[in-house]
């Protein structure tokens, strides 16, 4: 197994004060780079780098296209963004909306799954509907570890909820705890040094719960459906390489002028 080198975190409403909790509990000599998708309008301006600057010992920037991304930094999706990753490079996406929102955290996430595989652990953050629930089953089916903010302590719970029904094996983390816990599953270690958070209990009878019921009545029986269908994963892998291709489009007509 590869060292798992890439952490990528993703939330929409009330997902701030985690992310910040995360930002400061993370070691300064963290052996992976952390990539940031956060819901956010489009034309506005941003601050979200500054904060995180200000919260914890890592530089944070807003991501720019073709620059590589380097262990113990955090890249920032800009607004209006798609934010990929492709063989380590970072990647701008100005394709369409996935789930209503772009920046989209399951684009980020799908990205992070196909080009780094086993190397990923996603971190899933407050936020209502569910974006970043594929995202999370695409990094679990390659290998990688997905991680969701404490429903009950979280401010909106549909994200992680939403994370933990697509994703069974998923570790519920208060936000106090996430950044030692994440920064415990990178490097050559794995799992073998993080501190791992008890197991809620009921925790196991209230995903069943969730997935049974709460879906089919929140989000509708068409997104659970997606989750699990290949089709679904098929159609993301599709709309990735679509901004990707974008994206490079658009960085070669830059260099040509």
């Amino acid at each position: 197994m590869e060292p798992r080198d890439l952490v990528v975190v993703g939330g929409s409403a009330g997902s701030l004060e985690p992310l910040r909790a995360l930002a400061a509990t993370l070691p300064a000599d963290l052996p992976g780079s952390v990539l940031v998708t956060i819901h956010i309008a489009e034309h506005v301006r941003s601050r979200l780098p500054w904060l995180l600057c200000h919260s914890g010992p890592l530089p944070a920037t807003h991501a720019k296209a073709g620059e590589r991304v380097q262990p113990g930094r955090i890249y920032v999706a800009p607004p209006g963004c798609h934010l990929l990753v492709r063989a380590g490079v970072v990647e701008l996406g100005n394709g369409p909306r996935v789930r209503g929102a772009r920046p989209a955290v399951d684009v980020m996430f799908g990205s992070a799954a196909r080009w780094f595989g086993e190397r990923v652990a996603a971190v899933v953050l407050s936020g209502m509907l569910d974006d970043g629930a594929v995202g999370a089953a695409l990094v679990a089916q390659a290998g990688g570890l997905v991680i969701v903010q404490e429903p009950k302590e979280a401010d909106h719970a549909s994200m992680p909820e939403a994370a933990l029904a697509a994703v069974p094996s998923a570790f519920a983390v208060p936000a106090v705890i996430l950044g030692d816990v994440v920064a415990g599953m990178l490097g050559e270690a794995g799992l073998g040094t993080w501190p791992q958070p008890k197991r809620r209990l009921g925790i196991e009878t209230r995903r069943e719960n969730f997935a049974d019921h709460d879906v089919g009545h929140r989000f509708g029986s068409q997104h659970l459906a997606a989750v699990h269908a290949g089709s679904a994963e098929a159609r993301l892998w599709d709309k990735v390489a679509i901004m990707e291709e974008k994206a490079a489009l658009a960085r070669s007509h830059s260099s040509a002028h």
